[in-house]
């Protein structure tokens, strides 16, 4: 069994290699979702660079489908995860403005709580953020699990 440190730069290089073979990979929902499940394998910098594409192309979010407002977001949330774990606060605020944006439906409930959790603890709030995540608990408590608890 390999293990993810050895298992990474292979992985990283065919992501980055099948990203530049498609221009409109940004429109592709199978494209987004290899993204979002592979956030702690793709490098820094190249990562960087995709959130950027991304957020380029969904720009006016609460204009596309509720798909593909849930699928972007969790790439968001993700990638969130991922820059408060490495301390990269700078980074954070353009996507959580931007996770501000999506549509008041119920549906994204769950992405709004989240976003209003990172705001928090990006924001070093940690009262705030202890306020967000008690509902959250009670209603998805295996997704709680992961997250960063201040």
């Amino acid at each position: 069994m390999h293990k993810i440190e050895e298992i990474k730069p292979q992985i990283n290089k065919r992501i980055i290699k099948l990203l530049l073979t498609d221009k409109y990979w940004t429109r592709d929902q199978d494209m987004l979702r290899l993204i979002g499940n592979s956030i702690w394998i793709i490098n820094t910098d190249s990562l960087n660079l995709i959130m950027n594409e991304i957020l380029n192309e969904y720009s006016n979010i609460e204009e596309y489908f509720l798909n593909v407002q849930k699928r972007v977001a969790s790439i968001y949330i993700n990638y969130l995860h991922a820059l408060y774990k490495y301390q990269n606060e700078n980074i954070a605020s353009k996507y959580l403005k931007w996770l501000t944006k999506l549509s008041a439906v119920p549906e994204l409930t769950l992405f709004k709580m989240l976003t209003l959790y990172y705001e928090a603890l990006f924001a070093k709030n940690n009262q705030k953020a202890k306020e967000i995540i008690k509902p959250l608990k009670m209603i998805v408590p295996k997704i709680i699990r992961y997250l960063p608890v201040k």
